[in-house]
C-alpha cells in the first residue's frame, strides 16, 4: 500500500508537468498559425542544392490548418493543390509537417522544418514521393543531400 501511494505521489506531478507542457505547445502552435496566415507569394526554390526556377505565378493561402498552392497556368487557369499542415514552434529548428490526403491512398507525409523572418517565410523538406514511407525531418536548411527548399514572402495577412 505504501508503494502504490509513493508510486502516486511521483507521477501525479509528472503527469501535470507532461499535460502542462502539452497546453504550453497547443498554446505556441495557435500563436504560430495566426502568423503565418495569409497570403505568400512563392519567391525562390532550391532542390539538391541548385537554385529550381519557379513556373508561374504561385501563391500560398495558409488558413487554419490548411496550406493551398494556387498556381497560375499559361492557359489563365489556376490550378489549387491542398495539403492538410501542422506546425510545432516549441521544436528546434521549429517543426512543420504536411499530409496529403488521396482517395484510396495512403497519405503522404512531409515532415519539415520551418522559419518566420518577419514576412519571410522559409520551408524545407527532405525528397519524398506520394506512396513512400515519411523521411526524417532535416535538422537544417540545406538541400545538397536532397531535399527541397521553398521561400515564400507575404502577400497580404
Amino acid at each position: 500500500m505504501r508503494r502504490c501511494a509513493v508510486l502516486l505521489a511521483t507521477l501525479v506531478p509528472l503527469l501535470s508537468l507532461t499535460a502542462a507542457a502539452a497546453d504550453e505547445k497547443e498554446k505556441a502552435s495557435k500563436a504560430e498559425l495566426e502568423k503565418v496566415r495569409g497570403r505568400w507569394k512563392y519567391v525562390r526554390s532550391e532542390t539538391f542544392g541548385k537554385e529550381i526556377p519557379i513556373r508561374g505565378e504561385t501563391v500560398v493561402v495558409v488558413d487554419g490548418d490548411k496550406w493551398t498552392f494556387e498556381t497560375a497556368t499559361a492557359k489563365g487557369e489556376t490550378v489549387k493543390v491542398e495539403w492538410k499542415f501542422s506546425i510545432d514552434p516549441t521544436q528546434t529548428p521549429r517543426a512543420i509537417d504536411h499530409v496529403k490526403k488521396t482517395e484510396g491512398q495512403k497519405d503522404y507525409v512531409k515532415k519539415g522544418i520551418y522559419k518566420l523572418d518577419g514576412d519571410t517565410l522559409t520551408v524545407c523538406f527532405p525528397m519524398s514521393f506520394p506512396g513512400e514511407e515519411p523521411k526524417p525531418r532535416p535538422k537544417e536548411f540545406k538541400t545538397a543531400d536532397g531535399g527541397q527548399l521553398q521561400v515564400f514572402k507575404r502577400v497580404e495577412k
